[in-house]
């Protein structure tokens, strides 16, 4: 039973984490997000998430930041989507660790760790007591 409740809390964490953030940095010139109401302009740091799209007027520029170590650069008349998938893991490069991943890694950890200790407790009750 408790091995059930121990996955249980498991799977919630793991399906409770938001997809993967990224940030739209280095903003310059005409840049416009769209986060499925419509094309806003943006002049500075701005959260997208996957599935928003990002159109780079002329002589506009930014950079999407996935993590520490991972950026895309974006030029004039550019339009994308923001992907999924972290690009720089894609061509070989390991991007860097961010606080939620480090977070929810730790969370998975002590819930697994505790399910040990829970486990490992209720089995010493049920053995006899010595004569």
């Amino acid at each position: 039973m408790l091995q059930r409740v121990c996955c249980a809390v498991i799977l919630v964490v793991l399906f409770a984490i938001p997809a993967q953030a990224a940030l739209l940095t280095e903003v310059s010139g005409v840049v416009f997000v769209n986060t499925g109401q419509g094309f806003k302009p943006v002049t500075g740091p701005t959260e997208v998430k996957p599935g928003d799209r990002i159109m780079v007027g002329k002589n506009g520029a930014a950079k999407i930041a996935y993590g520490l170590n991972c950026t895309t650069s974006l030029t004039h008349n550019q339009n994308v989507v923001v992907s999924n998938e972290v690009p720089c893991s894609a061509n070989g490069a390991q991007p860097g660790a961010d606080t939620t991943s480090l977070v929810v890694g730790g969370v998975v950890i002590a819930a697994g760790v505790a399910g040990v200790i829970a486990l490992t407790r209720s089995n010493d009750k049920k053995k006899p007591a010595s004569p």
